[in-house]
């Protein structure tokens, strides 16, 4: 602590990754692999993530949880009986808020009726729906698996199910993208009407095929107009710009994401999945950083599933609250400074 008050755990949040996608994108870097037709494999990791979340609490003191995400990966890959033995084992274990915000990230073109259907009688209510672009040649260009058919269908059948608070994830910067094409896309996403609005620039990653095959991207001049261009068509439209890439409605901004952001505590669990737990001990805050082995069957080993466990120096807190606060647009509040660090 750098002050005389006694130390304060902040909210706790549950990140659940599923590590399973279609086919992996020609741009990403995260951990991921091809879906398998290997559905006892699914099971067995869905148990190894019950399990891994009973350990996780128990360190938390059981502690109330103000959000869940799933988030991958493609999480919308599991079938609705998956859905429905993890959401069990998770209202069996945790004590969550009476509010909790539960997201899960899609892709438009692995939905149906059923995991709609699935999602609402879990307790889902939020979704975040990856469409990137509305444009049919960039989404091949980024190895996309879906269509802009697949995308309108995938918001109309979230519309149908009541599933209306929803994020739609578009990404500007993309290979040969004009400005007129990026505001196109936005000007699209935001005629759909979603709560929210991720809108982020393209990141190409050393070693993923995108970046190997060297594709003509848009200047940086470009690239700043981009933003600033999609940031006031955003605000013209009711969204508020709360984060370096989010924008929201009234009172819809993320917040898992902003718990993140806030320095919040949130359980990880899953292969390569991270988390942060705050605990008191003699009147003193312990922070411990975790990260879950990459390989999904030695996760599901659960005495190999740590691959790293850190505690964090109190030298390092102010700046890890700074570094983490620093992507919200109003800055950092002062009164969480103080008790977090």
């Amino acid at each position: 602590m750098n002050n005389t008050e006694a130390p304060t755990l902040p909210p706790l949040s549950l990140y659940i990754h599923i590590p399973w996608c279609a086919k992996k994108c020609l741009y990403c870097d995260f951990i991921s692999c091809e879906f398998s037709s290997d559905d006892d494999l699914r099971s067995q990791y869905i148990d190894a993530l019950i399990q891994d979340l009973q350990s996780e609490i128990f360190r938390t003191g059981n502690r109330q949880i103000q959000s869940i995400f799933l988030g991958g990966g493609t999480p919308s890959l599991l079938a609705p009986e998956h859905i429905e033995r993890l959401f069990c084992g998770i209202d069996s274990i945790c004590n969550l808020s009476d509010n909790c915000e539960i997201s899960i990230e899609i892709n438009p073109g692995t939905i149906d009726e059923n995991k709609l259907r699935a999602y609402k009688t879990f307790g889902i209510n939020r979704v975040s729906v990856g469409i990137q672009t509305f444009s049919d040649t960039a989404l091949k260009t980024l190895g996309r698996i879906h269509s802009i058919k697949d995308s309108r269908n995938a918001i109309a059948m979230l519309n149908r199910h009541g599933l209306d608070n929803y994020n739609i994830d578009i990404m500007f910067g993309l290979p040969e993208q004009s400005l007129v094409a990026a505001s196109a896309d936005l000007r699209e996403a935001i005629s759909l009407a979603p709560k929210h609005i991720s809108y982020y620039q393209l990141t190409l990653e050393e070693d993923t095929p995108l970046y190997n095959h060297h594709p003509q991207m848009p200047h940086d001049a470009v690239l700043a107009e981009m933003f600033n261009s999609g940031r006031n068509q955003l605000a013209e439209n009711g969204y508020n710009h709360y984060e370096i890439s989010a924008y929201a409605t009234c009172e819809s901004a993320c917040l898992h994401n902003l718990n993140y952001w806030q320095f919040g505590d949130y359980i990880g669990i899953g292969a390569a999945a991270h988390g942060k737990i705050s605990q008191i001990k003699n009147g003193k805050l312990i922070i411990t950083r975790t990260t879950k082995t990459s390989s999904i069957r030695r996760y599901m080993q659960q005495d190999a599933a740590y691959s790293e466990v850190n505690t964090i120096p109190d030298s390092a807190l102010p700046l890890e609250f700074l570094l983490n606060s620093s992507r919200l647009i109003n800055g950092w509040e002062r009164h969480l400074f103080a008790k977090y660090t």
